[in-house]
């Protein structure tokens, strides 16, 4: 009787270890900056994306980007492994002037779907003297 219930225990959970982990691709930056502070603007996504095109980024000077950098770990945690992945597009940016701006989302094609991420609200204050 205890095999018949492990059994069918398995065959219940199984399903639920099969499910794809589902695609995350987020932007990320300081929500108040000040004219002329270098600030990171970071798009990270936990899927190798075939394609990536970024917003046009309007109120800001791109200094550099983007960076493209990856990272992989695996977990064997009682005989079971994790892989995780991420991949990060980085830009350093600076603000030309004082206002709210607004970073339109980025996109990304990964298996064959496109994903965009959010979008940003950043606040520029006078710079300090």
């Amino acid at each position: 009787m205890k095999k018949i219930l492990i059994f069918f225990a398995s065959f219940l959970l199984f399903p639920l270890a099969m499910v794809a982990e589902s695609i995350e691709f987020t932007a990320s930056a300081p929500s108040e900056v000040a004219v002329g502070e270098r600030f990171r603007l970071i798009y990270q996504v936990n899927k190798r994306p075939s394609e990536f095109n970024p917003p046009a980024i309007s109120g800001f000077r791109i200094l550099s980007g983007p960076s493209q950098s990856s990272s992989t770990s695996m977990q064997i945690i009682n005989g079971r492994t994790t892989v995780t992945e991420s991949f990060t597009y980085t830009y350093v940016l600076e603000p030309t002037a004082e206002g709210t701006f607004t970073i339109p989302p980025a996109r990304i094609v990964a298996d064959g779907n496109n994903y965009s991420s959010n979008q940003l609200t950043i606040r520029v204050r006078p710079g300090t003297a």
